[in-house]
């Protein structure tokens, strides 16, 4: 079969513009997925503002609905330049199995890894970054309780030295044992203005948050936590990071590994999301500085 000269010039053509521009669009749209460990809405919440913010689609799988069947082959299918995992179980998984591929973790209470190829972003706002919070909106709060472990000791101390030049008295005891919280908040009543809960999970247990709760009902001192689920509780306020900030930085955090840009795995800044239980600000006399707290939820 001869072909005719207008065809060869038009085959040369194709060919030569799938190779100058086509073909180098394909390599580089290099594969994400995500492995979240459950079915939950704020992972729901996470994973919809990453695939939205992200250029290209993202295949997910979830752990929990991958019983019997082979998760590793079916990730593997997909030849991923890059694994997003949310939730502890779904970090493990992934670490255990993708040894050579970026992964990027989200929504585990602290690191978990020590291996090199995981990029770790924290749940919660630095300690920092809440004191900060905690004296632009409670302007009459000065004297703060703070129970922590060895776990977030280095944490406590960066939050301490920032309180200092605010003029706010961080009162802090370490614990060793659980069962030593009712006496520490015992001592805590004439002492404090207002008992911080920081994200400390050696502190912080099922068993434990009920002497929280109690103290802060039998004191009248207000809680201030770092999670939305203890104000719906009794908690005065929250101070977490925006889940849809998280989402966006995730995104922006993906594209920019899979570019090959030298990345800091601090980076990501988080904006804080502040709720307030009105009815325990009502019943504790609780003043705000109104322009600090204008754009927090408030649960009634």
């Amino acid at each position: 079969m001869i072909l005719s000269r207008p065809f060869v010039y038009f085959y040369k053509f194709f060919l030569f513009f799938f190779l100058l521009v086509l073909y180098p669009m394909l390599s580089f749209a290099q594969e994400i997925v995500i492995v979240q460990s459950i079915i939950v809405q704020p992972y729901e919440t996470l994973i919809k503002h990453i695939k939205e913010s992200y250029p290209n689609e993202i295949k997910r799988f979830v752990l929990s609905e991958y019983t019997g069947k082979d998760l590793v082959k079916d990730i593997k299918t997909n030849n991923p330049s890059l694994i997003i995992t949310v939730g502890l179980d779904a970090l493990r998984f992934v670490e255990k199995n993708f040894d050579n591929i970026p992964i990027i973790s989200l929504m585990i209470p602290k690191i978990n890894s020590t291996k090199r190829n995981v990029i770790y972003i924290p749940m919660t706002l630095e300690l920092e970054k809440q004191i900060l919070i905690i004296n632009n909106t409670l302007p009459r709060v000065k004297n703060i309780g703070v129970i922590y472990s060895e776990e977030t000791i280095s944490q406590v101390l960066k939050a301490k030295e920032i309180s200092n030049i605010l003029g706010l008295n961080l009162i802090t005891i370490k614990i060793h044992k659980n069962k030593d919280i009712p006496k520490i908040l015992n001592d805590f009543k004439d002492k404090i203005d207002a008992l911080w809960l920081i994200p400390d999970f050696e502190v912080l247990t099922p068993e434990t948050l009920e002497f929280f709760f109690l103290f802060s009902i039998e004191s009248q001192k207000p809680l201030i936590t770092f999670s939305s689920k203890y104000v719906y509780q009794g908690a005065l306020m929250s101070i977490e990071a925006d889940i849809i900030s998280m989402g966006k930085q995730t995104a922006l955090l993906a594209e920019q590994i899979l570019s090959g840009k030298k990345i800091n795995p601090y980076m990501v800044s988080l904006n804080p999301k502040i709720t307030i239980n009105g009815k325990i600000a009502k019943k504790l006399g609780i003043k705000f500085n109104k322009e600090s707290v204008k754009n927090a939820k408030v649960i009634e």
